[in-house]
């Protein structure tokens, strides 16, 4: 990478990242991170009320889905609702 590239690259970094503290510190006014805010938002305005689903959504794995929503859960902003029908207890709508 040519040094000039490299310097864009970095710049571009930290600019994103000071966008990303900036809109933190806006979504922690209400009790979650910017992160978490897209999540609700996905949950809320587009139905997507599996985990599988919002994983897929964010093209991130199952298991880095589950972790984030279990501290939404623990938080109280999301409630979970088992699979009563089927013997897999995995499967859960929120």
């Amino acid at each position: 990478m040519i040094k000039s590239e490299k310097n864009q690259y970095l710049e571009g970094y930290q600019l994103l990242t000071r966008l990303e503290n900036g809109l933190d510190t806006i979504a922690k006014r209400h009790g979650v991170s910017f992160s978490q805010y897209l999540i609700l938002k996905q949950i809320v305005e587009n139905d997507c009320n599996e985990p599988s689903l919002l994983a897929k959504a964010f093209a991130i794995s199952r298991p880095a889905m589950s972790r984030k929503l279990m501290v939404l859960f623990r938080n109280g902003k999301i409630k979970k609702l088992y699979n009563l029908k089927d013997e897999d207890q995995r499967i859960t709508s929120l």
